[in-house]
This record gives structure tokens, sequence and C-alpha cells, in this order.
């Protein structure tokens, strides 16, 4: 939420190419890098503190554009307390999360829901003994805390079984969740939910809520320290970006419980080019976590791109996705709001959605990275990716020059034609047609994406022929099913009665193991 941080302007200086050139760009498949784990946005299709109206936070049609058109695989929401004071709580969550749910169940999307926490409840929380950095204490605060204030010592355990009652949550509603931060940007106390860990402290927190959360949901991944991903966020104190991993990493004890390390992403959004800020800053993060095993590095939240092209707008963020992607090795890129900076009030994506949608709706989860040579210009970028799957192969190039450039794709694997899908100052991930690898031309100013295969999973869930009996057959004792419009049907009977609907969803109350029955 540090969209107002000053970055950069991109921009890089101009190569000349010679006309009518087509740069022989070599891709090996046998070089592999990271594994796509996907990419997605916070929050409903309003804020939940901009509304107490249950039917604002989802349309159908903001819906399907999250899901069929945008293709998120992942989405991150803030687990509140049901403190009267909060924002909202799980009965205003709820109808929003159940329909997005159901949406992706419907389309065979492998989406992946994820919470962070702003603020533990208040009533755990304490006045830190030297503002925002001091050490927490155990004497509690007479109104207790939402906005800054420390975790209380003695409040640890029940803070673990709170944060446990948040996945259950999920899954009573029949969601895996699949990651969990236990607190948001831990080093700042701000006006809206915050929370202030020190690193130290922070690891011992990690240290005592990983088992018992675990102990409940076994699969359920820890993500963090979703820390500034700027180097120097604060020249007093000098902090660093991966201060609390190396907090973690040293102690032998929680080194291997953080499962995904997270950051957010407010730095300079400059061009992907080695020596730039952004390629810098994730190359740091990447070379600095290598040592202590592989494991996936996600960006968890950013903002503040102008709904423009160019200098400040949605080319500069596809030119930090890049930077990520190809320098830090990342798996996971999240976005802040997508509510307006992803998809306007009419349900419609914006510019900056359109630059997304290159990256979330063809990179699907499990697409690997693999090595793409030199492009002999520095105002051009290219990334490879394979989805053995899927079955598919995408191309993501970025042309940030004022002059077309011609490129030749060579390398054994390496498909003979693509579909081109194409975004400049005036398309928006517009189907360019077929394209042949030995003859790819970049526009001036754009995104390109060219995909060989399908990037449409097949649906997960299990489709049978139109028999009630055959989702009878799925419950057992225990078990919940849900019809796709997000309302309870009981099982038996009720399933009969509600068979006119078409589609249940039948999850077991663990929430595991899913049926799919279409009329």
């Amino acid at each position: 939420m540090r969209g107002w941080q000053k970055r950069a302007a991109a921009g890089a200086l101009a190569v000349a190419v010679c006309a009518g050139a087509a740069w022989a760009v070599a891709i090996d498949v046998s070089r592999t890098y990271q594994t796509i784990d996907g990419f997605g946005f916070f929050g409903p299709r309003v804020v939940w503190w901009g509304s107490s109206n249950p039917s604002a936070f989802y349309s159908q049609a903001w819906l399907n554009t999250v899901i069929d058109t945008l293709g998120i695989t992942i989405w991150r929401n803030e687990y509140y307390s049901e403190e009267s004071n909060q924002d909202a709580n799980w009965a205003k969550q709820l109808p929003a999360v159940t329909a997005l749910h159901n949406k992706a169940v419907a389309s065979g999307n492998p989406l992946k829901f994820i919470y962070s926490v702003w603020s533990a409840p208040s009533a755990m929380k304490v006045e830190c003994s030297n503002g925002c950095w001091g050490t927490p204490t155990t004497s509690p605060h007479p109104q207790g805390l939402k906005t800054g204030g420390c975790l209380a010592t003695a409040q640890v355990t029940a803070y673990a079984n709170w944060l446990t009652a948040g996945v259950q949550k999920y899954a009573d509603a029949g969601i895996n969740l699949y990651a969990l931060s236990f607190q948001n940007e831990p080093l700042f106390c701000e006006s809206y939910n915050s929370g202030f860990y020190g690193y130290d402290y922070y690891r011992a927190v990690l240290k005592a809520v990983v088992p018992v959360v675990k102990a409940s949901f076994p699969n359920v991944k820890f993500f963090g320290a979703e820390h500034m991903l700027a180097a120097n966020m604060d020249a007093g104190r000098s902090q660093f970006q991966w201060i609390y991993e190396a907090n973690i990493c040293h102690d032998a004890t929680t080194r291997n419980l953080m499962d995904i390390w997270a950051y957010h992403g407010y730095s300079d959004g400059v061009n992907p080019i080695p020596g730039s800020e952004m390629a810098t800053l994730w190359a740091l993060v990447r070379d600095s976590l290598a040592r202590y095993g592989t494991r996936p590095i996600w960006m968890t939240e950013t903002s503040g791109y102008d709904d423009t092209w160019g200098a400040g707008g949605a080319q500069e963020l596809a030119a930090a996705m890049f930077a990520a992607l190809q320098y830090g090795n990342l798996a996971g890129w999240v976005y802040w709001y997508g509510a307006d900076d992803w998809i306007n009030t009419s349900d419609r994506l914006t510019k900056r959605g359109y630059v997304s949608k290159h990256f979330s709706r063809y990179l699907r989860p499990g697409a690997v990275r693999v090595d793409v040579g030199s492009t002999g210009n520095s105002n051009v970028f290219v990334a490879a990716f394979r989805h053995t799957g899927l079955n598919n192969f995408v191309v993501l190039a970025l042309n940030t020059g004022t002059s077309a450039y011609d490129l030749t794709l060579t390398g054994t694997g390496v498909p003979s034609q693509f579909t081109l899908y194409r975004t400049t100052a005036t398309d928006n991930c517009a189907n360019a047609g077929t394209v042949n690898a030995s003859g790819v031309s970049l526009a001036a100013g754009s995104l390109n994406t060219l995909v060989s295969g399908s990037v449409y999973e097949a649906p997960t869930a299990v489709r049978t022929s139109p028999r009630v009996s055959a989702v009878a057959a799925a419950t057992r004792p225990g078990q919940r099913v849900y019809a796709l419009d997000g309302r309870l049907v009981a099982g038996g009977s009720a399933i009969a009665r509600a068979a006119a609907t078409g589609v249940y969803y039948a999850a077991g109350a663990d929430g595991r193991g899913h049926a799919v029955v279409t009329r």
C-alpha cells in the first residue's frame, strides 16, 4: 500500500539496429529456472472498507473478467479479526470468496487462495516499548490496538490458534487455503491495520505458530516476510530488504519453516536491464536466498503505476514484471488491489489490466522458465517458458524502444509458429494473428506474448453424466455440497430438489476432494 513512493522513470538508451535485419535469439530449453505458481491481485470488486452491501463485492461480469479474461491464479485476501472496529469480517467476505471459488472451479482455473494479516486481534496486542522499533512487552494496552502495536509475547499461542481458525474458515467453505502470511509489512506501524515485529521477534513468532497451524493443516504454506524490496526504506536505519530472511535463515530451526519468500515490490520500476535498480534488487534477493536452498520467491504487493502507456504507467509495470521474472526468478506476482487498477467499475480491464493479462492469462501454474540468449538491443527483453503439462510454449517480448525490432527465435524444441498478442499505446492485448518464429516483429513500445499450444487447463473437477445420484454418491457424513451460486446444499433429498441448477460442488469436511456434476 505504498503506491505513493517515487520510482525512477523507465527508459533505456536507444541502440542502433540495422534496418531489415532480424536478430537471432537462441532459446535453450535444457537450461531451466523457476516454475510459475501464478499471478493475481488482492481483494474483491470494490475495497472491503468501501461498502456495507455484500452484493457490491462481486458481480457475474467481474467474476468472468477475473477468471476467464484475466485468468488470475492467485487471489490474496486480508484475514480480519471479528472486532467491531474492523473494515470487514468473515460474514462480509464469504459471499464474494465463495462466488470467486465456484467460478474458478466451473472454469477449471487452478486458483490459489492466500491470506495476509495486517493486524492481530487488538486484544492480543500491546504497545511497543519504543514506538514501532521497540521490543514487545506483556503489559496490556487499555484500549487494545488496531493500528500499530505489537503482538504480546503471552498471546503467541492464542495467535497461532487464531491463524488456524482462519484457515478453517476457508475449509468450511470448501476451499483449501494455499498459503498465509502472519504479518503484512512487519517493519511499519501505520494509520491502517498494521503491526510491528522486530527481526528477532518475527523469527520467534514464526517458530511458534507454524507447528500449531500445520498440526491441523499440514499442506498450508507460510509466506513472508512481506517486507519492502527497496534496498533502503529508511536511510537512518539502513534496513535492507533481506534482513528478515537473514534472521530466519541463520537459525537452523526456522530456516525451513518459511515455504515461500515474499516481498513487496515498492522500488524503482525501471527497465529490467543489468545495472538498473529493479534488476539489481531482484538479483540480490535471488542470490542472497540461494545459499539456503530452493524455495519459491513471490512479490505479494505493489502499486502506483498510472493507467497510461509509457514511463510511470503500464509499460513500466510490464518492465517491473520482466525484471522480477528474469532477475529474481519469481514464481508468483500479486498486485495490490485489482479493483480500479486492473479492472474498472464497468468490470472491464484497464491498461494495467491488459498488461497483466499478458502474464496471468498465458503463463499458467507449472510453466518453467527456460534460458534465452541476447536480444542484441538494450530496449528489447525476451523471456521464454515451457509447460509440459499443457504442452505449450510461451514467449514474452517487451520492446521499450521507439523503433520496431525483428527477432528470429531459434533452438531445439522451439515451435515454428505462434499466436501473437500485443499491447501498445493503442492496442490492448490484441490478437495479432499467427507469426513464424523465423520472423517476429516487435512494434515500437510494445508488450508481446507469443503462444503455442493451450493455455486453458482441463477442469480439475470430475465431470460426470447428468445424474443427481452421482452428486449424492459424492457426499459422505460431514461433507458439504455447494451450488455454483454459493448456497449450501445439505445432501440427499436436498440435492434432488436443487437438481435444476445443474452444477454442484462437493467438498469434504477437510476441504479436500471434490466432484462436479453438470446437467
